[in-house]
């Protein structure tokens, strides 16, 4: 091991941070420059970190001893204030620092002396002369360095004192429900400045501006005098300024997109997805890209898969890099962590690291004040300290019950517990930490072995009659379980009645099949890589690393059930299979003692299954793959089983063909309880004609190329399930049929002219995978083959024609103005006349380019077609609703028979019962009225709309009988 020793200017000791095995925080040993270990031996539970500026000349940091107490300790790691308190903090610029005793905070210097006694509920540190304390039931008020109240008005709210002489204090309103809280800022005796008008604002720090919102929907800023200084922002939230005069903003709305402003409100960084919310090392970062205070975006030297926030210290990121083939100007890299330097420049991880350390929430190990050094583990489970050149700096080397401190002063600490041991990956894990039931991959093979005896136990316990209880499931944790992806009664109780009348034994003895299936079947989960939500997107790198070791630890698995039992059946007819969605792959294995009534001819009839299958799932955000392993009787041996349960031992007499085939004519699951035995190829066409979902229901001895095909065309087998000797054209055809890019699943000698014409026909991305001989014969033959480049030149040119009308759909008055959203009623109000408005301007009332053949209201009608559509709608109901009224006033004034008569001549006969309304007797003005509108609406609406509809049919016939002359031309 060369370990160099350290390069950093200043001499303040290095936090080495000591975990268990599972990654949770065990020690915090300190060393110098030198590499020597400073302080006791033991080392610390945790140390805050050595403040910037001395006190006295001496650097101090809080500490908390191994028996939870806190105290202070110098650079030499020694106690200058002995661990006696519940808690303490790093001292402020003035040398008081806090600490915490019975529950209550009061403060100290650094020779121990006490300067207030602790008696405040709460307390914030010294800044700029002064502190906020909070007495217990009291309110929050300044305190000097004597302990004197600077003021006597108390706050709900209060922060430290800014620069700028302002404290952020907070003002509750406890006549609206829940104290509705109000900020402002006070001087340092309390008094407001700023009064409390705002809805949320964060304080002044080191800058003359801040952020500032009087809704918590639109944030601004405001100067020191509480003016803005940059007016409040739709759905912007700002967050607090940095060193740097920089602030995160976040669009409330839409993508929830950030970027980042300055103090004058100007935008250095645009908005955009995934942006964190805080700076390091002058760089902003978005998932693997960072960002300058400029704007500009650093290239790192290397494509990235994963990215951290830089550590200020270190001044590196942490990194993932892609595995990328030489392309053009591209060189090639290989999957592999790395160190990013703030000039982009990429320093890969030595191969005798692993990867970087994580805690135990498998978050990466964060950076400690004062040590600008990366924690790694190597692949022997030893951490390992490095700088930013991968250069090693300290290595603590773990075994069980022992750990030793190696630095560039040799082994300079060393201590035994029974807690210790190699550090647990994360990222990559070893094979034995996602194993289950098994510590080896060559367990599968015992475990196998014991499952197959279980199951045969049970298997000849159920032929003899014995009641069998269901086995425990161990894996019951997750979705898998017994879930074989069928409902048991499904269809069941939809059949017709007379079914049942007439077919009284298949249904019972399809269900009994499958719940003696669920019983004489084990299942265990040999291994299990789960990320969960909450890593999900942070390590999104992982779903592609984590599935490709699963798929290699089931290529492990196989290997060593080949090498037991042979080479694997693609499809193994286990009891179950059949309602499975799984593709598993399958060993026979002969039972030790026959089952009763086997007469040795099938050999199925003796047979149990190991299935291995691979399987993967999601759900909420959560992510995992899976190593499964099977043991189950076959179909047969379980049918043979069942028969000697029911007292019918032996292969049951041929069922009637005839018979048969009506009963899977009419009911295509039937086939599943009929004597596979006696299945002919009859019976069997008959229930796929009826349902081509029942292939999976016909034994793999009497399976056909044809009926291959059949389940592959109908997606009820995988293509990867059919025998290698069972493949031929018209299988591939099938899957192909599906979809072109298959192709690539074809074997080479099966890719013939017919199976690539169909694939390219489906789709020109298979191409590629089309011998060139094949591809220059139907290039000969005249086939129109699509080129994948022309048709990604057209989908590109499509895409860019969408992108340029929905910029102008965007440009268009309408749009904008539905996209105002206004924040105050009156504003809304005015927003919805003026939208109103526009459509009736340029829609309802918008005026024909054709020339009018009419004048007057005709003639402006007939240029405004809408608003003679909707006029007449209108029209009509009312003249049709007030001839009701008429109708009924009639059969109340005369009876029936005129009141059918006024129904019948509507509008003629409201004349009449105008005049007799208005001039016929004692006046009814309402029947007047109402009698008009009908007779008004046919004297002289009618004619109108009809002159108006003649006209518009007539110029639709020309402009139909116009295209009908440029067709034929």
């Amino acid at each position: 091991m060369n370990i160099l020793p350290s390069k950093a200017p200043d001499a303040m000791p290095r936090q080495l941070h000591i975990c268990l095995p599972t990654r949770q925080a065990w020690r915090c040993l300190l060393i110098d420059a030198q590499g020597r270990h400073l302080g006791s031996p033991d080392g610390f539970l945790k140390v805050r970190g050595f403040d910037s500026e001395p006190v006295d000349g001496v650097f101090y940091s809080a500490a908390q001893a191994l028996d939870s107490r806190w105290g202070f300790i110098d650079t030499e790691g020694q106690w200058r204030v002995p661990p006696q308190y519940d808690d303490t903090r790093n001292a402020a610029p003035n040398g008081m620092a806090r600490f915490r005793q019975n529950g209550l905070w009061g403060y100290i210097r650094m020779d121990g002396h006490v300067l207030i006694e602790a008696r405040y509920e709460e307390a914030r540190p010294f800044r700029h002369g002064v502190a906020a304390v909070k007495l217990p039931g009291k309110g929050w008020r300044f305190i000097d360095e004597s302990g004197a109240f600077t003021g006597s008005k108390e706050h709900d709210e209060l922060a430290e004192m800014g620069r700028e002489g302002l404290a952020w204090a907070g003002k509750r309103d406890w006549a609206v429900k829940g104290g509705r809280r109000r900020i402002g800022f006070v001087d340092r005796e309390g008094r407001w400045v700023i009064e409390p008008t705002f809805g949320y604002a964060n304080p002044f720090g080191d800058h003359a501006v801040t952020a500032a919102t009087l809704d918590h929907n639109h944030y601004g800023l405001i100067d020191t005098r509480g003016q803005w200084v940059l007016e409040p922002q739709r759905d912007w939230r700002i967050e607090t300024f940095d060193d740097d005069g920089l602030a995160s903003f976040l669009v409330a709305k839409g993508n929830h997109e950030r970027g980042f402003i300055n103090t004058q409100g100007q935008i250095c960084i645009p908005s955009g997805r995934n942006v964190g919310e805080h700076r390091s090392c002058g760089l902003a970062r978005a998932w693997t890209q960072y960002y300058r205070t400029d704007g500009e975006r650093m290239e790192p030297a290397a494509q990235l898969r994963m990215a951290s926030d830089f550590r200020p210290d270190a001044r590196v990121a942490i990194v993932r890099l892609d595995d990328v083939k030489a392309h053009n100007d591209q060189p090639a890299q290989t999957r592999n962590w790395a160190l990013l330097h703030t000039d982009g420049r990429i320093v890969p991880m030595p191969p005798h690291l692993r990867e970087p350390l994580t805690d135990a929430d498998d978050r990466l190990h964060p950076e400690y004040l004062n040590t600008p050094w990366v924690t790694f583990i190597d692949h022997a489970g030893n951490l390992v300290w490095v700088d930013g050149e991968f250069q090693e700096q300290a290595r603590v080397h773990l075994t069980p019950g022992q750990a030793s401190l190696h630095t560039s002063a040799g082994e300079v600490w060393s201590t035994t517990t029974h807690d210790l041991g190699s550090v647990q990956p994360y990222y990559m894990p070893h094979t034995a930490q996602v194993l289950e039931h098994i510590t080896e991959v060559a367990g599968v093979a015992p475990l196998a072995a014991l499952l197959c005896a279980l199951i045969e136990d049970r298997l000849h316990q159920a032929a003899s009659g014995q009641t069998l209880e269901p086995l425990p499931n161990p894996d019951d944790d997750d979705d898998h379980g017994d879930d074989d992806g069928y409902d048991e009664d499904e269809g069941d109780d939809t059949e017709d009645d007379d079914a049942h009348a007439t077919d009284p034994d298949w249904r019972s003895t399809r269900r009994e099949t499958r719940r003696m299936a669920r019983l004489l079947r084990a299942e265990r989960r040999l291994s299990r890589h789960y990320l969960g939500e909450t890593h999900s997107a942070d390590d999104h790198f992982l779903t592609g690393e984590w599935s490709d070791h699963s798929a290699q630890l089931h290529d492990e698995l196989r290997q060593v059930l080949t090498d037991r039992y042979g080479p694997p059946d693609v499809l193994p007819e286990w009891a179950g299979w059949q309602e499975s969605y799984f593709e598993p792959l399958g060993w026979a294995v002969p039972l030790a003692q026959p089952l009763p009534g086997d007469d040795g001819r099938l050999a199925e009839h003796r047979q149990l299954w190991i299935c291995l299958h691979h399987a993967s799932d999601s759900g909420d955000g959560d992510v995992w793959w899976e190593n499964w392993l099977l043991v189950a009787p076959s179909v047969d041996a379980l049918a043979l089983a069942l028969r000697a349960r029911a007292g019918q031992p032996g292969v049951p007499p041929a069922p009637d063909e005839a018979a048969a085939i009506d009963l899977v004519t009419r009911h295509p699951e039937a086939l599943q309880a009929l004597p596979r035995e006696h299945l002919s190829s009859a019976v069997i066409d008959a229930a796929l004609n009826a349902s081509a979902w029942e292939v999976r229901s016909v034994p793999k001895r009497l399976m056909t190329t044809e009926r291959y095909a059949r389940a592959i065309a109908h997606n009820r087998l995988a293509f990867t399930q059919v025998p290698h000797d069972m493949l031929d054209e018209e299988v591939c055809l099938a899957h192909v049929d599906n979809s072109g890019w298959r192709l690539r699943e074809v074997p080479e000698h099966l890719r013939t002219t017919a199976v690539c014409l169909r694939a390219l026909r489906r789709s020109p991305s298979a191409r590629e995978h089309v011998p060139p001989a094949i591809l220059q014969e139907l290039l000969d033959s005249g086939e129109e083959i699509p080129d994948p480049a022309q048709r990604a030149a057209e989908l590109k040119a499509s895409m860019e024609n969408v992108l340029a009308r929905t910029a102008e759909l965007r440009a268009h008055p309408l749009i904008q103005l539905y996209s105002e959203r206004p924040d105050k009623p009156f504003k809304r109000v005015g927003h919805a006349l003026r939208l109103g408005g526009w459509v009736m301007k340029n829609l309802v009332f918008a005026k024909s380019k054709e020339q009018t053949e009419h004048r007057g209201l005709t003639g402006w009608l007939e240029s405004r077609p809408v608003v003679a559509v909707m006029t007449n709608s209108i029209v009509s109901i009312l003249a049709i609703l007030c001839h009701v009224l008429v109708v009924i006033d009639a059969w109340q004034l005369e009876g029936w028979m005129v009141a059918t008569a006024t129904g019948v001549l509507f509008g003629l006969a409201e004349l009449y019962w105008f005049w007799r309304a208005i001039f016929g007797g004692t006046p009814d003005i309402g029947l007047g009225l109402t009698a008009l509108v009908p007779a008004l609406y046919v004297l002289l609406w009618v004619p109108l709309y009809r002159r108006i509809a003649t006209t518009y049919a007539r110029r639709l016939q020309l402009k139909q009988d116009a295209s009908a002359d440029d067709q034929d031309a």
